[in-house]
């Protein structure tokens, strides 16, 4: 018996199923692999980018020196309108170093926040601070200053003890 084959009447090549395939699943895998791949850089740089900021701010810190010249508390005089148990105390402060950007200074009175009101000093400047405190024993207490950089508040740069004018 003789075995016919059958002809193909069009001239089209026709493809293998198991070619098609291999060819997708190649394309797929590099799809996922580069989905993979934006997806672990989008987390890292992140990552990087917040770390950076830390070490930048804590560099900052570390360069700045502060310094308090006098801590003085002054008596004032009460009259009908001021309240008799307050008393002024006038902190001078002086920058030595460091080239970061402060935008405040942290006052602590015996470890309370205590706000003061004064300038920033720039490098190798001296500038007053004042503060109206209701207890009148202002004097003998701690005092103790720190540099806020943006929103990180640095280390204590330097305390002095209270004095009476």
């Amino acid at each position: 018996m003789i075995k016919m084959k059958k002809v193909n009447k069009s001239n089209k090549k026709e493809f293998s199923k198991k070619a098609v395939s291999g060819v997708v699943t190649t394309v797929l895998l590099i799809l996922i692999v580069l989905a993979a791949i934006g997806i672990v850089w989008a987390v890292i740089s992140s990552f990087l980018k917040q770390g950076t900021q830390g070490i930048e701010g804590a560099a900052d810190c570390f360069s700045l020196q502060l310094s308090i010249e006098s801590a003085v508390n002054k008596t004032i005089t009460p009259n009908f309108i001021s309240n008799p148990s307050l008393t002024n105390v006038e902190v001078r402060v002086k920058r030595l170093a460091g080239e970061g950007n402060i935008s405040a200074i942290k006052f602590l009175v015996d470890g309370a926040d205590t706000s003061f009101s004064g300038t920033i000093p720039q490098v190798a400047e001296t500038r007053t601070f004042s503060a109206r405190i209701i207890n009148p024993e202002a004097v003998g207490k701690n005092l103790e200053i720190a540099a806020i950089v943006g929103s990180r508040t640095c280390g204590v740069a330097d305390s002095a003890t209270i004095t009476k004018a």
